[in-house]
């Protein structure tokens, strides 16, 4: 960790403080009739935790998000509305039912907020819908510090960007990092900085280049990274295999991984060192997404006809990465074997979710991240058996790369015992 994160002392007296709450309920939204709905709860049920003890002890919870990228407009389709009618059925009968609001019009707000009781949850309509979020823009900060008595941050998965719910807000509020949020720091640190080894770095997904400082970082602690996705394509490509109209990255930083395509490891049970960067034998590929699919093995000198693409790792692969995952101690996923949205080319993602699961808790410290990786590991019934699920795809692999997270920082204590950025406290 950078430095100890400051959360809500035990002995803090909550009741009666309206506490402005950063979740992150950034959920996919689809339309049926004339009405919204949640397809996926996983991000609502993570925050309930929180809104549920800060609700038990008394204090007003004022509930802050963003939905999409409505660039500072009002759509729709990313109101907060649907989402709140899905959190009534998820939070506890015991707990008020959430109320909330669809617009920023701050002193109306104020007076709501002032009407809350003890206990009760309301939530602020999609923070990205004013122009002065993204930028992180001191006005609206100010704003919004004037709607409560302190700030928690429960959204690490956005915590790497500088917004104004996110760090404007710790000029002019006490400010804490929540407990779910210190949790994830805490399972990532875990893994950073002191892994068991085998460590397996698991990476795919739809970039390369956003993973290579992550793969860079790693290199001294992880024993194999297992590549598919976007990044493998690149790394194959480089290779001299033809991959037909596959996607790759041609993002200068790629260039980086070829120093690493030479290293070459021990691993328990193999008579000869492997590769560090461990690329699919094999491959499921196909003319487009609906087109008839056939196996590409790359071990076999084979190639893709010009025309296709490749969908999945191939059995072979499967097979391959299994062996690793068996005997890892330390396990980190972020990022799709294949293309999910099919559901004939998610086998490759279902394998590993599965192995990950089987392997978590006990005999490997087990981490999940990134909203893809997670949808598939909830499909496999056992995302309770994982050590660590973290909501943050982009935040986690940020962390664990050494990168400082914007919206982390002002929630550290600095060794003098005082927490960086300025903060005032209020009473209400």
């Amino acid at each position: 960790m950078r430095g100890k994160l400051k959360t809500i002392p035990k002995n803090f007296k909550l009741k009666g403080k309206k506490v402005l709450l950063r979740v992150d309920f950034n959920v996919p939204l689809e339309k049926f009739g004339n009405k919204y709905r949640v397809m996926d709860t996983a991000r609502l049920e993570y925050a309930i935790p929180t809104i549920v003890r800060l609700s038990k002890a008394g204090a007003r919870v004022i509930l802050l998000t963003h939905i999409g990228e409505p660039d500072g407009k009002i759509i729709t389709a990313l109101r907060v509305k649907p989402i709140i009618e899905k959190l009534k059925h998820l939070l506890p009968k015991e707990v008020p039912q959430p109320r909330s609001i669809y617009h920023w019009r701050f002193k109306q707000l104020r007076s709501l907020v002032n009407e809350l009781e003890d206990g009760e949850i309301f939530c602020l309509e999609n923070v990205r819908f004013h122009k002065g979020e993204e930028p992180n823009d001191r006005t609206f900060a100010k704003e919004l510090s004037t709607l409560a008595d302190l700030y928690v941050n429960e959204a690490f998965s956005v915590s790497h960007r500088t917004h104004a719910s996110l760090v404007g807000i710790c000029n002019y509020l006490p400010h804490y990092a929540g407990w779910r949020f210190a949790e994830e720091v805490a399972a990532l640190d875990r893994v950073s900085v002191r892994p068991r080894r085998p460590f397996v770095l698991v990476l795919g997904g739809a970039k390369a280049h956003d993973k290579i400082a992550l793969m860079i970082k790693l290199v001294p602690r992880v024993t194999v990274i297992l590549l598919a996705g976007v990044v493998a394509n690149t790394l194959l490509k480089m290779k001299g295999i033809g991959i037909g109209r596959s996607r790759f990255d041609e993002h200068p930083a790629v260039a980086s991984l070829e120093e690493l395509m030479k290293k070459f490891q021990a691993f328990p049970g193999f008579k000869e060192k492997i590769n560090l960067l461990e690329l699919p034998l094999d491959a499921i590929v196909a003319n487009g997404p609906d087109g008839p699919a056939r196996v590409v093995d790359f071990s076999a000198g084979e190639n893709l006809k010009p025309t296709e693409s490749i969908y999945d790792i191939g059995p072979k692969t499967m097979r391959h990465f299994a062996m690793f995952l068996r005997k890892a101690r330390t396990i980190v996923w972020n990022g799709p074997m294949g293309m999910i949205e099919q559901r004939r080319f998610r086998h490759g993602s279902l394998v590993v979710a599965e192995m990950i699961a089987a392997r978590s808790k006990g005999k490997a410290f087990g981490v999940v991240g990134g909203g893809e990786s997670i949808a598939v590991l909830n499909e496999t019934g056992m995302a309770k058996h994982v050590d660590y699920i973290s909501t943050g795809g982009g935040a986690m692999l940020e962390y664990l790369s050494g990168q400082e997270l914007s919206g982390l920082k002002p929630l550290l204590i600095n060794p003098a015992g005082k927490v960086r950025g300025k903060s005032k406290e209020k009473t209400s």
